[in-house]
């Protein structure tokens, strides 16, 4: 098989799933009024679990336990990174960015009368949904390229993919870019708890942002200082939680070991 049709493979099936789960959400969604997206981010967790636990070569064997500062690195990665695109995207006059990244909810929980549809979106948008995006774009799409070729062109290519699943320029670009820094900390720590843990946390920010307006009017005062910061504390907790992991190091089949 050429690493052109390996990567095809590696890439296809997960996608076409995942899109035939996007409908069947919306479906749900329409005929039940609640949020699709918890339905459809759900459905999408547990059929890359079941695809994950079924493959033995998704458990590397860690030479070394992963310190708790390396957690506190991503997280700090997944906060900075949300708030600097974020401003960026702001400071650029783009509309969309980080703090709109996340589906619309359903209108039927959106209201801030019901705090219970607020705690449904929390969880929903803070928990289940960047799981299951973190399960399926670096879980399947970027570990199954990563069988066929190194690591900068297979994070690359995830990358475009999840770039492309945000649907617009701005929210594009905030998705490469932190699908660069999803796919390193996956690499390095060989666990999905890593960019799992980035992931929420940079969405967790914009739940705040959703539910305390005041956080959006502080930013948007000054977006091009905040963007600069959060950039530059996203780019230094990556950094420290990469060096971090480099030393941990794990063994696993497939190209990872033999590079």
């Amino acid at each position: 098989m050429s690493r052109a049709e390996c990567i095809v493979r590696s890439v296809l099936l997960p996608l076409a799933v995942y899109f035939v789960i996007g409908l069947l959400g919306t479906a749900a969604e329409n005929a039940y009024s609640i949020p699709g997206e918890l339905i459809e981010k759900a459905v999408t967790l547990l059929y890359c679990a079941g695809l994950i636990l079924r493959d033995r070569q998704y458990f590397p064997e860690q030479k070394k336990k992963l310190p708790a500062r390396f957690h506190l690195f991503v997280i700090l990665a997944g906060l900075a990174g949300s708030v600097g695109f974020s401003c960026l995207s702001a400071a650029a006059g783009l509309s969309g960015g980080a703090a709109s990244s996340i589906p619309a909810i359903s209108s039927a929980v959106r209201g801030s009368e019901c705090p219970a549809g607020w705690i449904l979106a929390a969880v929903t948008l803070a928990a289940v949904s960047p799981a299951a995006e973190e399960f399926l774009f670096r879980g399947l799409v970027f570990n199954g390229i990563r069988r066929c070729i190194r690591f900068l062109p297979a994070a690359v290519l995830s990358s475009l993919i999840f770039a492309v699943f945000h649907g617009n320029i701005a929210q594009g670009f905030y998705g490469f870019a932190m699908g660069l820094a999803f796919a390193a900390v996956y690499e390095k720590s060989g666990s999905l708890a890593a960019p799992v843990e980035m992931h929420m946390a940079a969405n967790a920010v914009s739940v705040a942002a959703m539910a305390v307006p005041g956080i959006a009017a502080v930013t948007g005062r000054v977006p091009a200082l905040f963007a600069a910061a959060g950039l530059a504390g996203w780019f230094l907790s990556c950094a420290a939680a990469v060096r971090i992991g480099n030393h941990a190091g794990f063994s696993k089949s497939g190209t990872r070991e033999s590079e």
